[in-house]
């Protein structure tokens, strides 16, 4: 896969939310990674969000329960 269609991938999900566990997914081959992560940490009171890229579901489960609130 060439670093345009990368980044091709990368603005369809930005106007396609379902797009970007697959994304995430590509991109996390380009680079060579095992899995990553979109972590978004909403400040008090607001949704925070988390999309994996082949990340074990239990460890996902883990730092949603122990991180996302903890802002240190």
């Amino acid at each position: 896969m060439e670093h345009t269609d990368i980044v091709d991938k990368i603005y369809r999900a930005s106007v396609d939310v379902e797009l970007w566990s697959s994304t995430l997914c590509a991109v996390v081959d380009y680079v060579g990674a095992t899995a990553g992560n979109i972590v978004y940490q909403a400040p008090d009171g607001k949704s925070s969000f988390l999309i994996p890229g082949r990340m074990r579901e239990d460890l996902n489960d883990l730092y949603l329960q122990y991180y996302a609130g903890n802002p240190y």
